[in-house]
């Protein structure tokens, strides 16, 4: 069969494994879902618990990645019903760029192994906290949180204030997307226009307001649990 290009070129036996492994991290609270207004999904593991998992499974850490964005392609596709018609596209293209035109048997070989890797994400992957973050996403009507980075900085000396500002603050960074007027699909070559909908603002945080921001998004959180927004 011809080599399928990605995100869809892994084996089906080494989707299959790392499906398994995903959903179980997911059910296990070891994933964090990481949705856009664009409609695309991701699964989000967090690093130091993905290199226990590899090494601890010997597992190849570039395929485990490739699964994963396959795996959150084939469920962001899935979740708006447009798997079918995007299978088939992949066939055109695929296509398109061989010398030789495919065999209607080697397309159809194609199409069942990724629809054999869609009927894998609707049954390990695909669950209502999936679905919920999803479409939750999709419908919001403000602006979006991305991504979250600090670092600390050691401040000594201030030009203005002198030695009287001496000590640690927070430099936090929040990247905000805007909900775009347009769909596209979750693919690598379109992502940057998901990216030109991104802006960002830095705030300066000391301990006494991360305590803050702490307690009051702890208290948003068990209001959003007891709300069923779990």
């Amino acid at each position: 069969m011809p080599q399928l290009p990605d995100p869809f070129s892994t084996s089906l036996e080494e989707f299959s494994v790392i499906a398994e492994l995903l959903s179980q991290l997911i059910a296990e609270g070891k994933v964090r879902l990481k949705s856009s207004p664009s409609s695309s999904i991701s699964f989000v593991v967090k690093p130091s618990i993905l290199d226990e998992i590899i090494q601890n499974r010997k597992l190849n850490r570039d395929i485990m990645s490739r699964v994963t964005h396959e795996i959150s392609v084939i469920t962001s596709l899935s979740l708006r019903n447009r798997t079918d018609s995007y299978f088939d596209s992949i066939i055109d293209e695929l296509n398109t760029q061989r010398d030789e035109e495919l065999s209607q048997n080697e397309k159809d070989e194609i199409k069942a192994i990724l629809i054999m890797k869609e009927n894998i994400v609707k049954k390990s992957i695909i669950n209502e906290k999936v679905i919920r973050k999803y479409f939750l996403t999709r419908s919001a009507k403000h602006d979006f949180l991305s991504d979250l980075t600090w670092e600390i900085v050691q401040r000594r000396h201030d030009k203005n204030e002198g030695d009287k500002a001496r000590g640690a603050v927070s430099i936090v960074k929040f990247d905000i997307t805007a909900k775009p007027q347009f769909e596209f699909l979750p693919l690598p070559f379109l992502l940057g226009l998901e990216d030109a909908q991104k802006r960002s603002f830095v705030v300066e945080l000391d301990r006494d307001d991360v305590e803050q921001l702490i307690e009051e998004l702890e208290k948003l959180k068990d209001l959003l649990i007891k709300e069923g927004g779990e």
